[in-house]
């Protein structure tokens, strides 16, 4: 099982020699939590070799606290098969803020999406 928590504060004054930041001024979170359980060889799912289950949030906000944008990753199937085989489903919402309006086609001033990922591959043994 694996836990992970992160903050960083990213200032608008930071003067950046080498390397690449994604957004200025703004406050990232980010959390995660994965479990990867192996089914014993005798017991009832002794097909299975492993199982990952998957969580995965981060958050981006601003110095005020408002919420840009957020992106949640959740994979509730994610099975290896002992013939080599695999198996995984993925929901992945994500959400944007749009700080400084513009004309958009549709009403307010937030969005957000959807994607949804099923992905099924056999052993190339066979």
């Amino acid at each position: 099982m694996g836990l992970r928590d992160e903050h960083q504060s990213i200032r608008r004054r930071l003067a950046t020699l080498i390397g690449f930041l994604p957004r200025l001024g703004v406050r990232r979170t980010s959390a995660s939590c994965n479990f990867q359980p192996r089914p014993s060889k005798d017991g009832p799912f002794a097909w299975i070799r492993q199982e990952f289950f998957e969580n995965d949030y981060v958050r981006y906000t601003d110095p005020k606290g408002i919420v840009e944008s957020w992106e949640y990753f959740m994979a509730p199937v994610n099975v290896r098969f002992e013939t080599g085989d695999r198996f995984e489903f993925n929901w992945n919402p994500h959400g944007e803020t749009l700080i400084v309006p513009f004309e958009l086609p549709r009403r307010g001033n937030s969005s957000w999406f959807l994607r949804i990922h099923a992905l099924a591959t056999r052993s190339t043994d066979r």
